[in-house]
């Protein structure tokens, strides 16, 4: 009989004391979880730190949305986002980068790419440029789309790059030469890269011409 009422004394004890436990508030100690700042991108929102107790669930510093910018354009590259390289085109293309240069650097490299190309056997470009301020340093093919290429001749104002695939089409996107130009003086400010061709010098393996948009770039000294 006392055994009996012992244990009954100690149920409601342990009772008593989880009720008195669950009605005392939560100080979080050593419960705190900080939930890390996520930056929005050009597709996807961020959201503010924030911080929370995992015992009991209460939020101290509530973590916002951050809603996302969405692609940035601009009025030369308005095709392509100068944040995230998105683009927003399903023409085949010939695109030029915009890069930019500072901390006195006097040498910027910029790509010449082909995108949703359906295929090519031969590219003929001209390439325009401020010639009393940018010298054209070096020009690098891309190697491994094959094929024949010519260093780069003068015409006129221009720079023309050449290059040819006797046996095949090359299909996808891919850069297709990288140049390198050198500011002339300390006159650092922006200059336009700019492409042509003429429809004739474009054309696939059956040598029908294919019409590529041309995206321009340029070159930022800061």
């Amino acid at each position: 009989m006392k055994k009996g009422l012992i244990v009954l004394l100690l149920f409601f004890v342990t009772v008593g004391l989880l009720a008195c436990d669950k009605n005392t508030p939560c100080d979080h100690q050593g419960y705190l979880v900080n939930e890390s700042l996520i930056q929005p991108d050009c597709i996807n929102n961020g959201k503010t730190e924030g911080l929370i107790c995992s015992y009991c669930g209460e939020v101290i510093i509530k973590s916002e949305i951050i809603p996302s910018p969405g692609h940035t354009f601009d009025g030369l590259n308005d095709k392509v986002c100068n944040v995230c390289g998105y683009f927003n085109s399903t023409n085949p293309s010939f695109i030029v980068s915009e890069t930019t240069v500072s901390n006195d650097q006097k040498t910027a490299k910029i790509t010449v790419a082909l995108k949703n190309n359906p295929g090519v056997a031969s590219i003929v470009l001209s390439v325009g440029y401020d010639h009393s301020n940018l010298i054209l340093s070096n020009v690098t093919y891309n190697q491994a789309i094959g094929g024949q290429t010519i260093f780069p001749d003068e015409n006129g104002t221009n720079i023309v790059l050449y290059w040819i695939n006797a046996s095949e089409n090359v299909s996808g996107d891919f850069v297709f030469a990288t140049l390198d130009f050198d500011l002339v003086g300390d006159n650092r400010g922006e200059y336009d890269i700019r492409l042509s061709y003429d429809s004739n010098n474009v054309f696939n393996y059956n040598e029908d011409n294919v019409a590529f948009d041309v995206i321009n770039g340029k070159i930022i000294f800061e």
